[in-house]
């Protein structure tokens, strides 16, 4: 609010105030007597809301007989030849320090996605930008930082996978996966960074894990479950056909890893459109596929 403030002037109109009032949440309404009641009759209608929005913590900035010269119309306005002047706002000017961050909806459409982020991070390079996803063990959601990775990043995590341990090894699942994805990206068989299940996927894991990992006592060559698995990993999302994260939650309690219930529900996977471009390039691959490598326990 401190940077917001810099940008408020009283040519908009009268500002209520320049750093905004906290909403107030309550879990009934109140219909205050405008003649008799003690309570703010003003502040009450604008700055209250319903108890279920508590965790938003919003602070509102209001601004009272906003001046003519700065209404402007909404960008679905511009087409139309008539519209009540009531639909016409006021749009404060505000630098791009003010966005500190962003959060994705969890049916967010992936294109839509792309576009606004990098719509954001040309706004402001330094804005955090979270994904909303409906947590599998409570009701209530959870943010996952959607984060403006470079090279060493992906390095880094690449190198410190989110793995299941048995009898003390690394399962080497989800490296296998990437390192076969890596390799489809190299002969063009993988041209956007929607990632689909398909059968070219599958054998390219089955013979990378077959080169790398052999037979194995411990670990099951399932391309399924790193799929499902890698959702767990901030450069990888899964999306459904219908249904959202509510969809991923319910297959979660059954078997979501066979080929046949991913090929039926799971319309593709999502990997950051900035490691997507850094799989363009043959110098990139060769190393993120070596740390990959070196990353197996077996």
């Amino acid at each position: 609010m401190d940077h917001v403030a810099k940008y408020i002037n009283v040519n908009y109109g009268t500002m209520v105030t320049t750093r905004g009032r906290e909403v107030q949440y309550r879990d009934i309404v109140n219909k205050p007597d405008y003649y008799r009641d003690q309570e703010d009759f003003f502040s009450y209608q604008v700055y209250t809301k319903a108890k279920a929005w508590e965790h938003e913590q919003e602070v509102r900035l209001f601004i009272f007989k906003p001046t003519p010269w700065f209404m402007k119309l909404l960008p679905f306005q511009h087409d139309k030849t008539e519209f009540n002047h009531k639909e016409i706002r006021t749009f404060v000017t505000i630098g791009a320090e003010c966005f500190e961050s962003l959060y994705l909806g969890v049916r967010i459409d992936p294109t839509n996605k792309e576009k606004i982020i990098q719509l954001a991070r040309t706004l402001n390079p330094n804005i955090k930008i979270y994904q909303m996803e409906a947590d599998p063990n409570a009701f209530s959601l959870i943010a996952k930082q959607e984060m403006n990775y470079n090279l060493n990043d992906y390095i880094d995590l690449f190198s410190n996978l989110h793995t299941n341990k048995q009898r003390g090894k690394n399962a080497p699942h989800k490296a296998i996966l990437l390192i076969s994805i890596i390799d489809l990206i190299a002969s063009h068989r993988i041209q956007t960074n929607e990632i689909v299940f398909t059968e070219e996927l599958e054998n390219c894991f089955h013979q990378n894990w077959k080169r790398y990992v052999g037979e194995s006592v411990i670990f099951k060559p399932k391309a399924g479950t790193p799929y499902w698995h890698l959702n767990s990993e901030p450069f990888w999302q899964i999306i459904p056909y219908e249904g959202g994260y509510e969809k991923i939650v319910k297959l979660q309690k059954g078997n979501p890893y066979s080929s046949k219930t991913i090929r039926e529900h799971i319309k593709f996977a999502v990997i950051d459109q900035s490691l997507f471009q850094l799989l363009q390039d043959n110098a990139n691959r060769t190393k993120l596929r070596e740390v990959l490598i070196n990353s197996l326990d077996i």
